[in-house]
C-alpha cells in the first residue's frame, strides 16, 4: 500500500494513528486519495465537534504545507476530496461553520471559508451574518 497524501495528513494526528492505519488496511488499501480524503475529514469533524481542535494544530500546518507544495492532482485531493469534504461532514455533523473556521486557525481557515462558498454558492459574509 502506497502512502498517499492523505495517510500523510492523518499521520499528524497522533491520536488517530492507530485508528487510520486499521481503517486503511480493512477498507480499500488501493483505492485513490479522493476515497480516503473524506474519511478523514469525518475524523477532523468529529475532533472539532468533541472540541479537540488542539489535536489537529500539526494537521492544519502540515495540510497548508502539503497544498503550497501540490501538484494540480493533489491539489484536487486536498480541496476537492478533504475540504468540501470537510464541509459536508460539519454541515451533517451540526457544527456551526462560522465556529468550525476560527478552530482551524490561519493555516486552514481561507481554504474551509472558500470550499463553504463552493458549496453554498454565496459568500461567507452571507454564513458569517455580516
Amino acid at each position: 500500500m502506497a502512502t498517499t497524501v492523505i495517510d500523510q495528513l492523518a499521520s499528524t494526528i497522533p491520536s488517530l494513528t492507530e485508528q487510520w492505519a486499521q481503517y486503511r488496511t480493512s477498507f480499500g488499501a488501493e483505492d485513490a486519495p479522493s476515497a480516503h480524503a473524506g474519511e478523514l475529514a469525518q475524523h477532523v469533524a468529529q475532533y472539532l465537534a468533541e472540541q479537540r481542535q488542539q489535536e489537529l494544530a500539526g494537521f492544519c500546518t502540515a495540510y497548508r504545507k502539503a497544498y503550497d507544495a501540490a501538484d494540480q492532482d493533489t491539489s484536487v485531493v486536498l480541496f476537492e476530496g478533504f475540504m468540501e469534504s470537510l464541509v459536508w461532514a460539519a454541515d451533517s455533523s451540526g457544527l456551526d461553520h462560522d465556529k468550525v473556521y476560527k478552530q482551524l486557525g490561519p493555516d486552514m481557515r481561507e481554504f474551509y471559508k472558500e470550499a463553504w462558498e463552493v458549496i453554498a454558492g454565496r459568500s461567507w459574509s452571507y454564513q458569517a451574518g455580516a
